[in-house]
């Protein structure tokens, strides 16, 4: 039973790894990926967070893994450091300039690259957009979301269940509709 349980980790990990190849936004040749039971751990070290969740949402899209532990560490060359000061306002013009995100009721602060969202936002999908944003930015170490989303089941109907059932998924939690 332990060798088909082997077998089976080593072909989730050889098709993880195909993932990663396929992805133009990664080089693979950066990751470690190490599979069991379903768990992929993925080490390394990548130049901006935007491309340490590439590599978490390609592990995700492969069959087999059911959860993802992303121990990828965020360094970026001289050329694409920033301060907080530059990520505080590459952060405010992000929000402001995309067109999904209604950014005057978003908070933001930054320390030590990680920038934290809060606020209130009608939507998951509005939640999930702001992060989109800044995690793109250059400098940007990681991103902690708390924004809190307002609307209310009635109001949202079934348009509120298939956002939130993704944005679950997204978060490894099962969907409940």
């Amino acid at each position: 039973m332990a060798t088909a349980a082997a077998r089976t980790d080593r072909r989730i990990r050889e098709d993880v790894l195909r993932e990663l190849r396929r992805n133009t936004r990664v080089d693979e040749r950066e990751i470690g990926v190490e599979i069991e039971k379903g768990l992929a751990t993925l080490s390394g070290i990548v130049d901006s967070y935007a491309k340490k969740f590439a590599v978490q949402e390609a592990a995700h899209r492969v069959a087999g893994v059911q959860r993802v532990k992303n121990d990828i560490c965020v360094k970026p060359p001289k050329s694409l450091t920033r301060s907080d000061i530059e990520i505080a306002r590459a952060t405010r013009l992000a929000l402001e300039w995309d067109a999904f995100v209604k950014e005057e009721k978003i908070l933001s602060s930054v320390a030590d690259g990680w920038v934290t969202l809060e606020g209130d936002v009608p939507t998951f999908a509005e939640k999930d957009d702001a992060e989109r944003v800044v995690r793109a930015l250059i400098g940007v170490a990681g991103v902690n979301n708390r924004l809190t989303v307002t609307m209310t089941p009635d109001a949202a109907g079934p348009h509120r269940d298939i956002v939130h059932a993704g944005s679950s998924q997204r978060e490894g939690k099962l969907a409940h509709l």
